[in-house]
């Protein structure tokens, strides 16, 4: 019965010695050609574009997001490689001076806000002015230029909204009849 486990163990060893001294084994890389999706920006020239990879095991998706320049150049702004999240996309203001961009999570769904310029110029590296990370997300209902964001939640959220002072709290989709509870974020506005 020693002899077994010494000759187990022995064998362990020679294989993972042989792991180490075996020639490594160097895979041809291959081209992928993805579909570079863009999307105009709001009074610019300049649009924003991305390319996605969908993993086949589930929802790991890798990005890379791009500047277009008005002569077609592109300006990699950043890249996220297999989170844990699926990519949702890109959006501006109505005027573009601020942007979103949207990830989901096991359906859960997050927005981080920036300003548009400093995005297309630092790319990831941007500071973000607001974020968004409400399990019951319906909609984006009013995006601004002057940093007001009002967004509903699904009916669930109803009867929890909270009381504002000048601002309604909810309301009923008039196609629908749902319940809506609408909330309200402002974007910091400093640095403009």
């Amino acid at each position: 019965m020693k002899s077994s486990k010494y000759n187990k163990k022995r064998n362990w060893l020679y294989l993972y010695i042989g792991m180490l001294i075996a020639p490594q084994v160097v895979l041809a890389e291959s081209t992928v050609n993805l579909q570079l999706i863009c999307q105009s920006i709001p009074a610019q020239k300049d649009q924003l574009c991305t390319a996605v990879t969908e993993s086949p095991t589930g929802p790991f998706d890798d990005v890379v997001i791009y500047r277009k320049t008005s002569d077609g150049t592109l300006v990699l702004l950043g890249s996220h490689r297999q989170g844990v999240g699926t990519f949702i996309g890109l959006g501006f203001s109505q005027g573009g001076l601020y942007m979103w961009e949207s990830w989901a999570e096991e359906g859960h769904p997050y927005f981080r806000f920036y300003r548009t310029k400093d995005y297309l110029s630092d790319g990831e590296a941007t500071k973000n002015v607001g974020v968004i990370s409400e399990y019951q997300f319906l909609h984006i209902e009013k995006f601004t230029d002057d940093g007001l964001l009002a967004y509903s939640l699904n009916e669930g959220a109803y009867e929890k909204c909270p009381k504002t002072r000048d601002l309604p709290a909810s309301f009923i989709d008039k196609e629908t009849k749902s319940k809506h509870c609408l909330k309200y974020l402002f974007l910091n506005k400093t640095k403009m």
